[in-house]
């Protein structure tokens, strides 16, 4: 695959207490927001019971075939947030089908392998990557961030 200039920002993974006033900015989230989380049933049940929690409305799908039928039946879909490596369709295939359908919709990768950015071929977009495993807030604040940008 060919480097065209896609850039994929890491999340911060530290894991200290964030300050008081932070919290309060994602206890509260989008409310309207509407999310699509596809990975693997253990890592797609925690990040959709962890940010059901904070008041976002998630979809859930197990594939990237699955994930791009929700897709498009649910185009009011804000935020993908999906795995990079499935089998069968890949997250960066389904991202390059669903951005076709929707460009303005969000992206956000999940990840718990060392990847060479590179071979990610998405478009010349900006992603955010997040390592696998990562803390609660350390989602929601990525979250919130890729809602806002």
């Amino acid at each position: 695959m060919k480097d065209n200039g896609e850039e994929l920002t890491e999340a911060e993974t530290e894991d200290e207490p964030f300050p008081e006033r932070n919290r309060c900015e994602f206890a509260i989230p989008n409310r309207a927001a509407k999310l699509l989380v596809v990975d693997e049933p253990i890592v797609r049940r925690f990040v959709a019971a962890a940010l059901e929690s904070r008041g976002f409305t998630v979809l859930e799908a197990s594939s990237g075939q699955e994930g791009l039928k929700r897709f498009s039946e649910q185009k009011e879909i804000q935020l993908v947030l999906s795995d990079i490596l499935m089998p069968t369709m890949t997250g960066p295939e389904m991202v390059q089908r669903i951005v076709k359908i929707n460009p303005s919709v969000k992206i956000m990768f999940m990840t718990g392998t060392d990847l060479d950015k590179r071979s990610l071929d998405l478009s010349a977009k900006k992603y955010l990557l997040l390592h696998k495993p990562f803390a609660l807030e350390v989602l929601v604040r990525s979250v919130q961030e890729c809602l806002t940008s």
